[in-house]
């Protein structure tokens, strides 16, 4: 589910166990992910550069665009939010934001 005002697309990632991850992915834009409750590990690498952040509740990273990227929950019922400005996701094939917010 994506949620939009027109300006920031916010994007819920809800990981429910310790281990619980989305796969390694890329984006062609910026994006922020921001921790609500528990914690994760974002991992980033571009080319022969890695980097990886622990994240605990409130704590936030910039993932470049460009950059493979995967989070993971250190906690049970681990809540994330990426966001996105709006304009930036209309470079992606299927992140079109729809006129509801809702997608």
């Amino acid at each position: 589910m994506r949620i939009s005002d027109g300006y920031l697309e916010r994007r819920p990632i809800p990981l429910a166990s310790v281990g619980s991850s989305r796969e390694f992915h890329v984006h062609l834009y910026d994006h922020t992910f921001v921790v609500f409750d528990g914690s994760v590990v974002v991992e980033m690498v571009k080319d022969d550069h890695r980097r990886s952040r622990a994240l605990g509740k409130y704590g936030s990273v910039l993932v470049p665009k460009g950059w493979m990227h995967r989070v993971t929950a250190q906690e049970d019922n681990t809540f994330v939010m990426c966001l996105v400005k709006v304009e930036d996701t209309v470079t992606e094939p299927g992140s079109a934001v729809f006129a509801t917010g809702w997608e």
